[in-house]
């Protein structure tokens, strides 16, 4: 049902917060970015498991 996107999805993201980001200091708009980019890669490795482990 649903692919892999995430580099799309980085994509958008990246043009959403874009703008907004370019207004915050550089080290917040950092530590933001390396937090969604932990939070997506979690969310993918928690979707492998347990995409593994439904059958």
């Amino acid at each position: 049902m649903y692919t892999r996107h995430t580099s799309s999805f980085m994509c958008v993201g990246s043009e959403l917060l874009g703008p907004s980001l370019g207004l915050a200091p550089s080290g917040l708009a950092q530590a933001l970015f390396k937090t969604v980019n932990h939070f997506i890669l979690q969310l993918e490795l928690f979707r492998e498991y347990a995409g593994r482990h439904k059958q």
